[in-house]
């Protein structure tokens, strides 16, 4: 209780707006530990930070990335720990013009005091670390391939944002169809795994390609199944050496897309009804 100074009003009660504070949130996890690459696609991150407050409550944390990525970002709370963690995907765009660059991150952490009204207290963390290309191209949806009496053709579509594609290759083999399929490499007598280079047919986006492989083929009288698999290797080394697996991908495509013997001259249906012809005559 202070006495004013010009003596109008005496016994008035003057309530300091300086409150002292008796906590404030900080940051637990190290900086390096901050950052994780999810190994999906290029460009997609998870920041997971533990924080604590020793008496109050923490409101929010926020995430802010440099103005060349923007926005400030809510984090969201692990339920029951004192972790938060913010998802975090770029474009297809902003990933290939960052890869290799330095990025600042602005961590701010936000309390909440109550002192007969609500106030809010922050602490604000920077850190660094660099967009890397940390994912080898993917093959994007299901590859196929045509074939004719003496060749099968290969086409499938892969997809890299970052580094440039080094390769993209096939490994085959074919297996009897006349037996109940036992797909594994081993399971014919006349399998043996092949393995060939796939070329760019064509672009299909910035960032996506169609790449194809025509390798020989040789009814020799039997069906086959075609069992392949793509490997991919970029630039910055990622590989994937089953960026797509037949088996594990479609292993239904495989009966369905079984590679028919068909009998020189003649078509089958003619042979067919000409048999069935003499049978009648006779």
């Amino acid at each position: 209780m202070v006495v004013p100074f010009d003596g109008t009003y005496t016994w008035a009660h003057i309530n300091s707006s300086i409150i002292s504070i008796e906590s404030r949130p900080y940051l637990i996890t190290s900086a390096s530990e901050i950052v994780s690459v999810v190994y999906d696609i290029e460009g997609h991150y998870l920041f997971t930070i533990t924080v604590n407050d020793t008496r109050n409550i923490i409101e929010t944390v926020e995430y802010s990335l440099n103005d060349t990525i923007g926005g400030t970002k809510h984090a969201v709370e692990v339920q029951g720990t004192n972790k938060w963690t913010f998802d975090y995907l770029l474009t297809p765009d902003q990933f290939h013009n960052l890869v290799n660059h330095l990025i600042l991150a602005e961590i701010k952490i936000i309390t909440q005091v109550n002192y007969g009204q609500t106030f809010y207290i922050y602490q604000i963390y920077t850190f660094n670390f660099t967009i890397t290309d940390a994912v080898a191209p993917r093959v994007i949806g299901n590859p196929f391939f045509t074939n004719n009496a003496t060749s099968i053709t290969f086409y499938a579509e892969v997809q890299d944002y970052g580094s440039e594609i080094s390769s993209v290759y096939l490994y085959y083999y074919f297996e009897e169809a006349l037996t109940p399929a036992a797909i594994g490499l081993g399971s014919s007598f006349n399998q043996v795994e092949n393995d060939v280079s796939m070329y760019v047919l064509n672009s299909t986006s910035p960032y996506s390609f169609i790449y194809f492989a025509t390798v020989p083929f040789n009814a020799n009288g039997t069906d086959w199944r075609v069992i392949y698999r793509i490997s991919t290797l970029d630039s910055a080394g990622n590989s994937n050496p089953t960026a797509y697996d037949v088996v594990r991908d479609d292993p239904e495509s495989i009966d369905r897309n079984i590679i028919e013997f068909i009998l020189p001259g003649l078509p089958e249906w003619i042979l067919l009804v000409a048999g069935a012809m003499v049978v009648l005559i006779f």
